[in-house]
């Protein structure tokens, strides 16, 4: 399954690595060798969870077209309840880590649509405090597994230095081993810093 979705997207988006850029000097979205994308909030579905956190992600372009990306994002959510009547708060974070290409299908002077196909781990990390009034106890496991995201966004430039990514939406495949497959969608916006030549 991850081959053939990575297969598609490689095959539907790989002509635009090698099709003629436009040539956009002096404008706005003019070539930049180097980007770093910063989401304060980032949104996910995965599964029957709803979770909230950030992304961070460093890209090097080849040309206009083509992109090589490294992309980081963390995911967090809190739960409150009680055992035996004593108060329990969870805690569950997702970390993931995905490299890959990122093809560019359409770029004017200020605005760029781009598709991606991300590969990488995650880890996945749960944390439970029990308190019965006078002394606290903390148990927390992790476990370990591969992820993927597979989708695209639309960047608008402001300056040659300066972007914002509108809207980014992937499909966000997590998989843990011994633990069911988990689909989902994963939302952010946020900004882009650009330089190099």
């Amino acid at each position: 399954m991850r081959i053939v979705a990575l297969a598609f997207l490689l095959a539907v988006t790989a002509p635009t690595a090698f099709a003629q850029a436009p040539d956009l000097s002096g404008s706005p979205n003019e070539f930049r060798r180097f980007e770093i994308f910063y989401a304060p909030y980032s949104y996910a579905r995965q599964g029957d969870l709803n979770i909230h956190g950030g992304e961070l992600a460093f890209t090097t372009n080849i040309n206009g077209r083509f992109a090589v990306v490294a992309d980081l994002s963390g995911h967090f959510q809190n739960s409150s309840g009680d055992f035996l009547g004593m108060p329990v708060d969870g805690s569950l974070e997702v970390w993931s880590y995905r490299f890959g290409p990122r093809f560019t299908v359409h770029r004017t002077n200020r605005v760029s649509v781009f598709a991606h196909g991300l590969a990488g781990g995650t880890r996945l990390i749960v944390t439970n405090t029990l308190t019965d009034g006078t002394a606290t106890f903390t148990s927390s496991a992790h476990t370990d597994g591969f992820s993927l995201a597979l989708g695209g966004g639309v960047d608008v430039a402001w300056k040659r230095w300066l972007a914002f990514r509108v809207i980014q939406a992937d499909f966000s495949l997590l998989h843990f081993g011994g633990l069911d497959t988990s689909g989902g969608l994963r939302l952010g916006a946020g900004v882009i810093f650009r330089f190099g030549h």
